[in-house]
C-alpha cells in the first residue's frame, strides 16, 4: 500500500488494485495511521459531513478497501480493526522504521482532496507535515551516512533531493553543501 506519493495498492505482481474516490484513501490513510481503533460514527462524520446517509458511505468504501486490499477479514466491526493480512507492507510504516525508499518519496495522499469535514481536512495537512519532516530527516541522515561510508556520488544525489524536497530548509542546503565539497566541487 502506497501512501507516500500517488497513493496505490499493489497486488504480488505489481498491478495496481482499484480503489474509487478521494474519500476511500482518505479513511484507508486515517484508519493505518491511527494509533487506536476508529469509531464507525465518528469516521463517518470526519469523512461524509453531507452525505445523506454518511453511514452507508462509509461501508461502501470500507467495502472497496477490502476489495482492493483482497481481504474480506479486513475493516470490519465498530470500532473498525484494520486487521490487514501477512505480507502486506504499508510505505508509511517503513518510512517510520527508516526501510523507506528516498526515490520514490512524494507528498503523502499527493493529489488527493477529499471533500470532508473541517477536522479530516487539518488531520489531513498535520500529517502531510509530519511525514514530510520524516522523509526529509531521512534524506538527510542517508545523505550523511554515504558521506562519512566515503560514497560522495550517493551523497550529493541524496542531498540534492533533499534540497529539492525542502528548497527553504537550511539543513539540506548545508548537507548538499558538504558532500559537493566532499567530492571535489567547490
Amino acid at each position: 500500500i502506497r501512501l507516500i506519493g500517488r497513493p496505490v495498492i499493489l497486488d504480488d505482481a505489481g498491478s495496481a488494485r482499484p480503489v474509487r474516490g478521494h474519500q476511500s484513501w482518505a479513511l484507508l490513510a486515517r484508519i493505518l495511521l491511527s494509533d487506536r481503533p476508529l469509531d464507525r460514527r465518528a469516521l463517518s462524520t470526519e469523512l461524509f459531513p453531507a452525505a445523506a446517509d454518511p453511514l452507508g458511505a462509509l461501508r461502501w468504501c470500507l467495502a472497496g478497501l477490502r476489495r482492493a486490499i483482497g481481504s474480506p477479514d479486513s475493516f470490519t466491526g465498530d470500532p473498525v480493526d484494520v486487521a490487514l493480512p501477512a505480507g502486506i507492507v504499508v510505505d508509511v510504516e517503513d518510512l517510520e522504521s527508516g526501510r523507506f525508499d528516498i526515490e520514490r518519496s512524494g507528498d503523502f495522499l499527493d493529489r488527493i482532496a477529499p471533500r470532508s469535514s473541517f477536522e479530516l481536512d487539518m488531520w489531513l495537512m498535520v500529517q502531510r507535515q509530519r511525514i514530510a519532516g520524516l522523509i526529509d530527516a531521512q534524506t538527510r541522515a542517508e545523505a550523511l551516512r554515504c558521506l562519512s561510508e566515503g560514497d560522495t556520488q550517493c551523497a550529493v544525489h541524496l542531498a540534492t533531493i533533499g534540497v529539492q524536497r525542502a528548497a527553504l530548509d537550511e539543513r539540506a542546503h548545508v548537507v548538499l553543501v558538504k558532500s559537493l565539497v566532499a567530492a571535489g566541487s567547490h
